[in-house]
């Protein structure tokens, strides 16, 4: 993954010492807007460049915010309880009657909680899960501010990047092992939904975890047939039998069908890519291994599979690079 991140301590600290803190809101939805906003106290607002952005940004995307809090309160040790995965940060604060938030403070007034962070996704973490970060190992005093950067701890950085990366993997491989059983029962696309699907509008829903892509499983069906039940890295690869008698063969979504992902292709493409040719058959160990893999073995596959998806995915007009594949997996 590599990617910017920041963790965010919450509930400690001198404000909330005679204040409620206004991060109370940031793992709830917004019920109009359906989004994610991170609140933070008065006067503490991140510093984007921190995160890579130039003094002329506003803001700057694609930023993992980890929020921590104390293991106990008298400790100083710090426990992850959730995450934006993709968010985007603002230099101000924003606010507005969709996105702002009111609640009421210690001292029984009305406060509006400005914003600095919103985000499609919040996962939340149990405490059985959850990383304990310990906190005299980097520095007693490292979350004064508040925040922490990557960079500022580098051991840290590689912390939380394998400990999101598995996160992030184990939840996708659970609904992902789910709707592959359910590929194998049932047909594929009609012509004319294979045909139509890249031009379809994008449609969202509303999970618990967020919102994600709503796909059609009978297009990852067609592309599995249109494979001959072989796996697509190499079509030696043996699999077993399903109950159907066909050879087991799973559909992955080559440019993940991420809500990110899905928004920017449309964006700049005007393609869906819940779409056959953004489908490929992968026997379950060359699938596992885009998931699970480590980086090398992760590139030797998708280097193949773009090799051979690229001038199918150039015929509807998605013209992205090996490059920029790569990125989205993180193994550039």
């Amino acid at each position: 993954m590599r990617k910017k991140y920041m963790l965010v301590d919450l509930f400690s600290g001198s404000y909330n010492e005679e204040n409620i803190g206004y991060e109370l809101l940031n793992d709830q939805k917004n019920p109009i807007t359906g989004k994610y906003y991170g609140y933070l106290p008065p006067h503490d607002n991140p510093n984007i460049l921190e995160l890579g952005a130039s003094s002329a940004d506003g803001f700057i995307d694609d930023i993992l915010v980890v929020f921590v809090r104390k293991t106990a309160n008298t400790s100083i040790d710090r426990r992850v309880i959730g995450f934006y995965p993709s968010a985007l940060v603002y230099k101000e604060k924003k606010g507005g009657e969709e996105s702002a938030r009111k609640f009421r403070d210690k001292d029984g007034s009305i406060k509006t909680a400005s914003y600095s962070m919103e985000s499609e996704e919040y996962y939340p973490v149990s405490s059985e899960f959850a990383l304990v970060i310990e906190t005299k190992k980097y520095n007693s005093y490292m979350f004064r501010k508040q925040r922490v950067y990557a960079g500022k701890y580098p051991e840290l950085d590689s912390i939380i990047d394998d400990y999101i990366e598995r996160l992030i993997d184990g939840e996708k491989l659970e609904d992902d092992i789910i709707a592959q059983q359910e590929l194998q029962e049932i047909s594929g696309a009609s012509a004319q939904a294979v045909r139509n699907a890249p031009n379809r509008k994008v449609v969202f829903e509303n999970q618990i975890s967020g919102k994600k892509v709503l796909r059609n499983p009978q297009l990852a069906k067609s592309a599995i047939i249109a494979a001959d039940y072989q796996c697509e890295v190499d079509s030696e690869h043996q699999t077993f039998l399903n109950k159907h008698g066909k050879p087991y063969m799973e559909g992955h979504h080559l440019i993940p069908c991420t809500v990110k992902n899905a928004r920017e292709i449309e964006e700049q493409f005007r393609r869906n890519i819940d779409c056959k040719e953004n489908i490929v058959s992968l026997c379950p160990i060359c699938h596992r291994a885009i998931h699970l893999g480590n980086r090398d073995e992760k590139r030797r596959v998708l280097t193949n599979l773009f090799s051979k998806r690229q001038p199918i995915l150039n015929e509807i007009g998605i013209n992205i690079t090996e490059q920029d594949l790569l990125r989205l997996y993180g193994v550039e």
